[in-house]
């Protein structure tokens, strides 16, 4: 059996795929460097089906090529994180007049109702799932008040999901790691002026007044924070069980070079991490133990935030986990990826791979799996 893993070259921004024997995911699918070389590497899977589009967070350079995607492909199912309703508000705020991004405002306000919108008449049964906070029970009413619960449903964080018509021992698990609440002393401030925003549709017609909406925006004028508040981490590799007796060979191949990765030395699993912030041993703590029973099956990571160093951790690089993607554009404005991270995944025995809109940066995994009595 054979397993594809590829990391787009589609510059600042992240699309990244994999297919396992018959079972296709993808994993954002933005660009701020250029929307041509994103929409190039999506109409490379026309004719085929995703069962799983992976959505890390609601920011721009990982999600403005979603309408494109969901327009052009047959996907299934949408997995995204679940966001409490008052930060989705600051969300919508925050793009109501973006030029660049025009459709995120309604986006961000109702995700589900908007992919149903969206999508391909024949594709209107596209499942949404949205996965709870880290910790948090799906049902909380509090996160789940303001959803339409016809178009979606709720998982919890650290729910398998299980791949259809195949025996691979693999496995596709989500995590929400749930950022701080900004927005709730800005709801304050609104209601105090009688604005009370309860749900979506609420939000779009006190929207469509000039003062209300005026009122809205100035509300949320000073809260600070940016979208990567939450970010939807995902391990994909080898189940916890039943997995040690199998044999992993692997073939990289990026810029026209093969490069054979023999078994001992690599483990097939990934951690992407988006935008995720992995600073501070809060943050950390809680990747580590989201993904324990995982992190040794772990030969690769999307190092997050393009390679930002203010979201670096050592922890993430060892030589186990010896390949380190990071998706940024050439002359993108952050200079990413930094510097420190750089000499962190050098210094910690990691092999930094940088994808960028260059098409000969892309990389792309073969991994073959056998047990180890067929060896």
């Amino acid at each position: 059996m054979n397993i594809t893993r590829v990391f787009h070259p589609v510059g600042q921004g992240g699309f990244f795929t994999e297919k396992v024997a018959g079972f296709r995911v993808a994993y954002d699918c933005g660009s701020v460097t250029s929307l041509t070389a994103l929409h190039d590497q999506i109409d490379m899977f026309s004719d085929e089906i995703f069962d799983v589009l992976f959505i890390s967070h609601f920011d721009t350079d990982h999600v403005n090529g979603l309408v494109y995607f969901l327009e052009n492909l047959t996907v299934k199912k949408v997995i995204l994180p679940l966001i409490h309703y008052d930060e989705r508000i600051r969300l919508a705020v925050k793009y109501h007049r973006s030029r660049t991004c025009k459709f995120m405002s309604d986006f961000c306000i109702d995700p589900a109702g908007f992919i149903k919108r969206i999508c391909r008449e024949a594709e209107k049964e596209i499942e949404v799932v949205f996965v709870a906070p880290y910790g948090a029970e799906p049902n909380d009413n509090d996160i789940e008040r303001d959803l339409d619960g016809a178009n979606h449903r709720v998982i919890s964080s650290g729910t398998s999901v299980p791949l259809s018509n195949t025996e691979i021992p693999w496995v596709f698990v989500p995590h929400n790691f749930d950022g701080e609440n900004r927005s709730e002393e800005a709801l304050i401030l609104l209601a105090e002026a009688d604005i009370h925003i309860g749900t979506p549709q609420e939000f779009k017609e006190l929207w469509a007044d000039k003062e209300t909406r005026r009122s809205i925006v100035k509300a949320f004028k000073d809260v600070k924070g940016d979208p990567n508040t939450n970010s939807l981490a995902l391990y994909s590799g080898p189940e916890d069980e039943g997995s040690d007796h199998r044999v992993w060979d692997s073939l990289l191949i990026q810029k026209s070079k093969l490069l054979p990765i023999s078994g001992g030395h690599f483990q097939p699993g990934c951690i992407y991490l988006g935008d995720y912030d992995c600073q501070g041993p809060l943050k950390w703590k809680q990747l580590n133990e989201g993904f324990s029973v995982y992190w040794k099956y772990v030969g690769t990571v999307q190092i997050p935030h393009h390679g930002s160093k203010h979201n670096d951790n050592e922890s993430l690089y060892s030589d186990s986990r010896p390949f380190c993607v990071i998706a940024s554009g050439v002359d993108n404005r952050h200079k990413h990826p930094h510097v420190d991270t750089l000499k962190n995944i050098i210094s910690n025995h990691g092999i930094p791979l940088w994808v960028n809109e260059n098409e000969e940066s892309g990389c792309l995994f073969f991994i073959r799996i056998a047990d180890s009595h067929q060896t």
